[in-house]
């Protein structure tokens, strides 16, 4: 006989007053109501569904019309996470979570897992023969194949998978209050204990926890650690200690004294340097003993140059020579300093030749060079 709650009914009599009164109950209600003052759960009578300790609520949905506490019974499912119409699993469900327990169910199998029909995700089974074992959890609503071996400490893939997922390159770590599994991390992070459990960071992340974030900082090793050196005030280089010593800032001393001065190959100083203009179009001289400057002819000019000074040349300075002279006189012909016919009373002379005119000689000075400057450091 199914019950029906719009014809089944407890029926009360009492004597009022030399009367007979009746009053008529639905019946399953009835035994609801009992269990809920029996404080076996708590007994929600109402349109809608409770929002708060569902799991250890009985929701009596009342029918319209109704009689006091009659219609429909609902009980919390903890798999679909939504009341659905009252079972005997659901009622075990609701009393467990009375009695504060976790919801896991075990069952029994004996050659294979069971049925997929039995049981909710996350309960597990003990096989009764070879090769014995524990299958579970159910996950996904599908046993595991395979039981977790009867030996100790001993478990296997697929248990694994059907308990922490099967995501190649995951970790299993145990947080505070069960195991779970850690997926991998990105590309280039490491494996670090952050804040008590295991979890993926980037160097960067970890440096800055462990040597602050600081920027411009430099790690370094000391004589027991890596520590990080903060950066130095503007204008400091950092230095070397030597071996056994840590680095550290210095300022930085200038590379060239004050006053220093030096050749450049280009047409404005450095910074800090300054373009010296006194000496212009010069040449350079090296020289072993005092350096000094001397006055002369512009470089430009003297390697401009493409002849010589004209020159005219004096009698001192001609070769010593001498020329033969044809004397005629009588009958023959003679030569001054030989023996002939005729004498002459002076030193004769040819009729001589050549203007007394300068001359020059050509010269090729233009010679390859480069510009630099002088430049004082200020």
């Amino acid at each position: 006989m199914v019950y029906n709650p719009a014809t089944d009914f407890f029926s009360l009599w009492r004597n009022n007053a030399g009367q007979v009164s009746k009053l008529e109950v639905p019946g399953l209600d009835v035994v609801i109501a009992a269990l809920a003052r029996a404080g076996l759960f708590t007994l929600s009578v109402s349109a809608t569904a409770p929002v708060a300790n569902q799991s250890t609520t009985a929701w009596l949905k009342a029918a319209v019309p109704s009689y006091s506490a009659e219609g429909a019974l609902n009980l919390w499912d903890k798999v679909t996470t939504t009341y659905l119409p009252a079972t005997a699993a659901l009622f075990l469900q609701l009393l467990e979570a009375t009695a504060g327990q976790n919801g896991v169910s075990w069952w029994t199998a004996a050659g294979g897992p069971p049925l997929n029909t039995v049981g909710n995700n996350g309960d597990f089974a003990v096989r009764t023969d070879a090769p014995n074992g524990i299958y579970g959890p159910k996950a996904l609503g599908a046993w595991p194949a395979t039981p977790i071996p009867g030996t100790a400490d001993v478990l296997t893939s697929l248990s694994l998978d059907n308990t922490f997922g099967s995501a190649q390159g995951d970790l299993i770590y145990r947080d505070t209050a069960l195991w779970k599994a850690l997926p991998l991390g990105a590309g280039g992070s490491v494996l670090a204990s952050w804040f008590g459990l295991p979890a993926w960071q980037t160097f960067s992340t970890l440096f800055d926890a462990v040597f602050g974030a600081v920027q411009g900082s430099i790690l370094y090793r000391s004589g027991a650690s890596w520590n990080a050196l903060g950066p130095g005030i503007a204008a400091q280089i950092l230095s070397t200690n030597g071996p056994g010593a840590n680095p550290a800032w210095v300022p930085r001393t200038a590379e060239f004294p004050s006053g220093t001065v030096m050749l450049f190959q280009q047409s404005a100083a450095p910074t800090g340097w300054t373009k010296q203009t006194v000496l212009n179009d010069c040449g350079l001289r090296v020289t072993s003993g005092a350096v000094s400057t001397v006055a002369g002819t512009a470089f430009s000019t003297v390697f401009a140059q493409t002849a010589v000074g004209s020159t005219t040349l004096q009698t001192t300075q001609l070769p010593s020579h001498t020329h033969g002279v044809p004397l005629n006189s009588g009958g023959g012909v003679g030569l001054v300093g030989t023996s002939g016919t005729g004498s002459i009373g002076s030193t004769p002379t040819d009729g001589g030749t050549g203007g007394q005119l300068s001359h020059t000689h050509s010269i090729q000075l233009a010679l390859s060079y480069t510009d630099v400057i002088i430049a004082a450091k200020n």
